[in-house]
């Protein structure tokens, strides 16, 4: 920069024996232990850690910086990445089946079934002109209604 006065910001230099980063060269903090004890961090994803490099390159910092880490993310059967324990670029991945709304939320599952036209119990599709549902409290007869106060 000719002519504006101002010199470049010296880089950063770390320390002899800490630990640097590749991408900043910056030193990496070293976490406190507590009781003894290295930290330990649980990363949570949604899907199956292997190429996701944020998750990657924050758990590479973390284990740098002193911490058990261990990423859990989301089986992908079909794309070849089955439920267990794994290593991605050295780094411990547990990945468990994705969560299945009929065991959670067996209501819930129907009521989707039936907004999608399928059958509320078993998923299959409905007939035309069916919409699967029971018949509801306001669907009695007036005479079986109580009278309104």
């Amino acid at each position: 920069m000719s002519g504006s006065g101002t010199q470049p910001e010296p880089e950063a230099v770390a320390p002899a024996g800490s630990p640097v980063t590749e991408a900043h060269e910056l030193p990496v903090p070293t976490l406190p232990r507590r009781h003894g004890r290295r930290p330990r961090i649980a990363l949570l994803v949604y899907n199956d850690a292997h190429a996701d490099s944020r998750v990657l390159k924050t758990t590479a910092t973390l284990r740098e910086a002193g911490a058990e880490v261990r990423i859990f993310a989301s089986a992908r059967e079909l794309a070849g990445y089955p439920a267990g324990d794994d290593l991605v670029d050295g780094l411990p991945v547990h990945r468990a089946p994705d969560l299945e709304l009929v065991k959670l939320l067996p209501g819930v599952a129907r009521l989707w079934r039936r907004l999608r036209g399928r059958d509320p119990e078993t998923g299959d599709p409905l007939p035309q002109g069916s919409t699967g549902d029971r018949p509801q409290s306001g669907a009695e007869p007036a005479a079986q209604r109580p009278p309104a106060p």
